[in-house]
């Protein structure tokens, strides 16, 4: 009996590993991603295309897309077959007290972490995504909503780190009323981003439970903001180490004054899409959607970084964002070549670096760029004359072009690197000007409070449609 109890617990196993089924104790987060439109010159696809993207879900393409508008009683109907990526992660949550007291000690390292901090609510959720299991090997099955034919689409297997990745053929339908087709295709290449909701389809009975997400409909036309997030809209202090743990770990998030009022300025008034690129782990990115969310940040894809506690890439956590946030933007910048981008960061880290060397080598995409000052540039450059522009001044803001730079980042690997900057030889305001070295000096600003952002009113002109 004992023989074929075990039999059939191994046939058990060996179905769920087949059918790559979701249990009840696992969990499936999914992560909002940007969807780009199908290129006409490809043969046409159906069904599920590998991602081989790994720390920003961005799969790559280039702005000659497939659309298809017809005309019938003065009404303008157009589909547009879009490549939605689907990024996401299968886990079961662990509740292993070994677990737990062993990343409490190595807390303890740098905290002064009290027996009451033991039982800190944020502390226990901050943590429990860095104590799960990964599900590997497992097959998630998709749904879109509104989809008439009901199609569900399975996805590749996820990897050891629970994460899966893959890229599903959708057609989307629009009708205008009373338009030619020239004004159509103007105004479907500006037009607002959307949101393409889907939601994962589970087979174990009695399962309810609701994992979902939503892609961003990028058009290949517009603006699009390129934000950090730790100590651009989220203060963490990431100059201290400790600040940075206990603001991580110990406190609710705290929003940077200001900026998510500014965000949603621009959005109302540029009708632009968000993208949040940042050295944080994807273990945070659920407290970190709650805290825009709660803060009433404009809905934005999330590029983080993918560790794993269990091996060597938790030292990665700590390793320096100059190669993996170059790679991820240039991803976004490359998918994106008619799109004008305004970058925005602070000077905790290197986004002054990463952002200028991007600059140089794609001048005609990146428009503007936006330094939260939190070490001292701005005692010694107390002005931020270059961010207010009257609509005639010769110094504005230039438009994009739709070709992009071929050059490569010009200053080498070390650039990249960030080996170029040795903070105690070198004061901040140095420090930004080699940052934006051969950058015009109207194309980047450094700021200390939200109130003083203004963009150049030439940008705003030119991407709201004016002369």
């Amino acid at each position: 009996m004992v023989a074929l109890g075990s039999l059939s617990t191994v046939f058990l196993m060996l179905s769920d590993y087949i059918r790559g089924s979701i249990r009840k104790d696992e969990r499936i987060v999914f992560f909002p991603t940007i969807a780009t439109q199908e290129l006409s010159m490809q043969p046409s696809r159906v069904g599920i295309l590998g991602d081989s993207s790994v720390n920003g879900g961005v799969y790559g393409g280039v702005p000659n897309m497939t659309t298809t508008t017809t005309n019938n009683n003065n009404n303008t109907t157009t589909t547009t077959v879009w490549q939605v990526p689907i990024h996401g992660w299968v886990f079961q949550p662990n509740r292993h007290e070994k677990r737990r007291k062993l990343f409490l000690t190595l807390l303890r390292r740098y905290l002064n972490i009290s027996n009451a901090n033991y039982q800190n609510d944020v502390l226990k959720r901050r943590m429990a995504p860095f104590l799960v299991d990964n599900s590997r090997n497992k097959l998630v099955r998709v749904r879109f909503d509104g989809d008439n034919n009901d199609e569900i689409h399975t996805l590749p297997r996820s990897s050891k780190n629970g994460h899966f990745y893959g890229v599903v053929r959708v057609n989307t339908t629009t009708t205008n009323n009373n338009t030619t087709d020239d004004e159509h295709q103007a105004a479907a290449a500006s037009s607002p981003p959307t949101l393409l909701k889907f939601q994962a389809v589970l087979h174990k009975k009695g399962d309810t439970r609701i994992f979902g997400s939503q892609a961003h409909l990028v058009p290949s036309q517009g603006i699009s903001i390129i934000s950090d997030i730790d100590d651009t809209v989220k203060i963490t202090n990431v100059t201290s180490r400790k600040s940075m743990l206990r603001n991580t770990f110990l406190e609710e998030f705290q929003p940077v004054p200001g900026m998510a009022q500014v965000f949603r300025d621009w959005q109302q008034r540029m009708s632009c899409q968000f993208h949040f690129v940042s050295s944080s782990p994807w273990q945070l990115y659920e407290d970190l959607d709650a805290f825009c969310q709660k803060q009433d940040f404009p809905d934005a894809t999330f590029h983080l970084k993918s560790i794993r506690v269990k091996d060597r890439t938790l030292f990665q956590l700590f390793a320096n964002p100059m190669a993996t946030k170059t790679k991820v933007i240039t991803n976004i910048l490359e998918q994106f070549p008619e799109r004008t981008f305004i970058c925005v960061g602070d000077s905790g880290e290197k986004d002054p670096e990463v952002y200028g060397a991007l600059a140089r080598q794609y001048p005609n995409q990146i428009a503007y760029i936006l330094i939260r000052d939190i070490i001292g540039t701005r005692k010694q450059q107390p002005t931020m004359t270059t961010t207010t522009r009257s609509s005639t001044s010769s110094t504005d803001v230039p438009s994009m072009s739709s070709s992009t730079a071929t050059s490569s980042i010009d200053d080498g690997d070390d650039e990249l690197d960030g080996n170029n900057d040795d903070p105690d030889e070198e004061s901040e305001e140095d420090r930004m000007e080699r940052a934006f070295a051969r950058v015009p000096r109207d194309k980047w600003a450094v700021f200390t409070d939200a109130s003083e952002i203004e963009l150049p009113l030439r940008l705003l002109e030119k991407t709201r449609g004016r002369p």
